[in-house]
């Protein structure tokens, strides 16, 4: 006599006729029933299944006797998953992990993908939710020349670099606020080639014109 098994959902009617061979796909978000590897289960809640044994006679499977059992399915944490895994699965992933919830606040991720993925603002090799309040504020020239800010000794500025002179000039309030003495000091740093006071710039012809 010729023995048959197979495993059915108790949920899906009516049930289908005998089926020994091959693979049972499930619904309900169960994968399916694999003969060579036994159940396998992908969602959650619970798989009420029944396994029917039989034997077959005069070219038809029948049915001698059905046990039925029930198989509670926890479905695994976010944190198991794979990259390629981790959001087919209602799970989001960053910081080069899978997490139950999307970061709470910027400041939370750690590489600048994750950053500009979520809308968030990379600079100073830290994830914020803001630009940076001022060009001063940058601490590396790739950033500084980002945010369209001047970056020179050393440091990023708002305002692009000018010859020292014109910073002498502005301490002095302006060219509308040179006067006489100070006009002689100027020419006086080209005659004898010093500085102005407080300054430690030569000022050339080029700088004068």
């Amino acid at each position: 006599m010729t023995r048959w098994f197979d495993i059915i959902d108790r949920d899906i009617e009516p049930y289908p006729d005998p089926d020994p061979f091959g693979t049972h796909n499930l619904e309900c978000g169960y994968n399916a029933i694999n003969w060579e590897g036994g159940l396998v289960f992908d969602g959650s809640g619970t798989f009420h299944g029944q396994l029917r044994v039989g034997h077959y006679a005069a070219e038809e499977y029948i049915i001698d006797a059905t046990y039925d059992f029930d198989v509670i399915i926890s479905p695994k944490p976010c944190s198991d998953w794979l990259e390629t895994e981790c959001e087919l699965h209602d799970c989001w992933w960053w910081n080069g992990s899978c997490h139950d919830d999307q970061p709470k606040e910027c400041g939370d991720l750690k590489n600048k993908s994750d950053c500009e993925r979520w809308y968030c603002k990379w600079w100073n090799r830290i994830c914020h939710g803001y630009d940076p309040p001022t060009c001063e504020d940058l601490d590396n020239q790739t950033d500084c020349e980002l945010y369209k800010c001047y970056w020179y000794d050393g440091s990023c500025h708002t305002k692009k670099q000018q010859p020292e002179i014109c910073d002498w000039i502005d301490a002095q309030g302006g060219p509308s606020a040179l006067t006489p003495t100070l006009v002689v000091e100027i020419i006086n740093s080209y005659i004898y080639g010093t500085s102005p006071s407080g300054y430690t710039f030569i000022p050339t012809v080029k700088q004068a014109v």
